[in-house]
């Protein structure tokens, strides 16, 4: 193993510029996670950018299997890709009258 190796990139270690709840999607420029703790601003904490996760959608969006979605800053996923961060795929169709997406995120670049 390299020596300076600090961890493996699916889990990192962020400070919270804002309260957060475990199970939250944040996103933090281009870095998109879920919380795996709670914690208050300042507080440092593990999130999970590479799982698959039931998140919060847009209720109007219906997402097909495969269909990309995109972070907001209030923490759901939408299909509108203009001012949001691309986040992952849905892994089971979606209809618009349901409040969440199975969501495979996927470390952006």
């Amino acid at each position: 193993m390299a020596l300076n190796k600090i961890q493996d990139g699916q889990f990192l270690a962020i400070t919270l510029t804002a309260d957060a709840e475990s199970g939250d999607l944040l996103v933090y420029g281009k870095i998109v996670g879920v919380a795996q703790s709670s914690g208050a601003a300042g507080d440092t904490i593990s999130i999970d950018t590479g799982s698959v996760y039931n998140l919060p959608k847009v209720p109007a969006d219906n997402l097909e299997l495969g269909a990309t979605v995109y972070a907001k800053a209030d923490g759901t996923v939408t299909s509108t890709a203009s001012g949001n961060v691309k986040c992952g795929y849905v892994v089971e169709a979606t209809a618009a009258s349901t409040a969440e997406a199975k969501v495979r995120l996927i470390p952006n670049c």
